[in-house]
């Protein structure tokens, strides 16, 4: 929770049970109080209860009761908020009514000066008056509504989740290096224009590709040809015809809604690489108003002629 909800938070439990409410911050000063017309404890009391604010930090996120000597009551709760530490307070409150008389005697009692009488008198007529039973009801009412440390054991189990899932994937496939040496025989088959290429190509895509959907697929494809093409002009097929097949097939591609279409069409598109690769040392030589014609045709393999 940040700390404007944090406030917001101690001022609905304050209206609620009627009780002031205070955040402390790092340096044990008073951050945040409601309501604002709560008079703040006499000052021989503040170091009382920053030796108990001090020893809440001992067990953050912990709903803590302290009492002092003078009868007052102190919920305390150590949280950390953006980084630093904070610590919520719900009260100080009573558990009977404070008379004048009993004021006296605390003051003897803990050897403080008459003089602070009034002062005394006048800060416990503000404070709320709990019963044993409301205490308690309160106390499980913050447990419940104050903020909880975030487990790391919940991160711990996402991980392990992660894990379990991956390793449940890497069993679903072949060896990397099984793979890798797969694309390389259909590769070498490829260049040399061997019809086997296709056999192994098929083999290779079951052990790369498990369950691929449409984009997926249409991916893989765009890859495909992108490296046919690549070959093709490296063993020496004419650039422009290959440049025009490869930007045919891969606008082409994107018409087709069904794996099985995608999957088709990719034979096709193997056969037509590997027929232009077979060619190249059969290619005769053509006129140059040939070579225009034929690099036109290519250049327009999509439109009407």
């Amino acid at each position: 929770m940040t700390k404007y909800e944090i406030i917001n938070l101690l001022k609905d439990c304050s209206i609620a049970l009627n009780t002031p409410v205070l955040l402390i911050n790092d340096r044990n000063k008073l951050s945040y109080h409601f309501p604002d017309s709560f008079q703040k404890p006499p000052s021989v009391l503040r170091d009382l209860h920053r030796s108990y604010i001090n020893e809440s930090r001992k067990r953050p996120y912990t709903i803590q009761m302290f009492t002092d000597p003078y009868d007052q009551h102190l919920f305390l709760y150590p949280i950390k908020m953006e980084g630093k530490e904070y610590v919520l307070g719900v009260g100080p409150f009573l558990q009977q009514d404070v008379s004048r008389k009993h004021v006296k005697m605390s003051l003897v009692m803990n050897d403080l000066d008459a003089t602070y009488e009034e002062q005394f008198v006048q800060y416990y007529q503000q404070l709320p008056i709990l019963n044993q039973v409301q205490i308690q009801s309160v106390k499980r009412l913050l447990n419940q509504l104050f903020p909880k440390k975030e487990k790391k054991v919940r991160y711990a189990l996402e991980e392990e989740k992660i894990r379990s899932q991956y390793q449940t994937f890497t069993q679903s496939l072949h060896s990397y290096p099984e793979i890798i040496a797969s694309k390389q025989h259909f590769i070498d088959l490829f260049k040399k224009g061997d019809a086997r290429a296709l056999e192994e190509y098929q083999a290779h895509r079951e052990k790369a590709l498990i369950n691929p959907d449409v984009r997926t697929m249409k991916n893989h494809i765009i890859r495909l040809v992108s490296e046919l093409g690549y070959i093709c002009i490296e063993k020496g097929s004419q650039q422009d015809e290959i440049t025009s097949l490869c930007d045919f097939y891969i606008n082409f591609l994107e018409s087709k809604a069904l794996v099985e279409d995608l999957k088709s069409l990719e034979l096709n598109i193997l056969q037509s690489f590997l027929d232009r690769i077979k060619k190249v040392d059969e290619q005769p030589f053509h006129s140059p108003l040939v070579e225009r014609a034929q690099k036109y045709i290519f250049q327009n393999l999509t439109k009407e002629l």
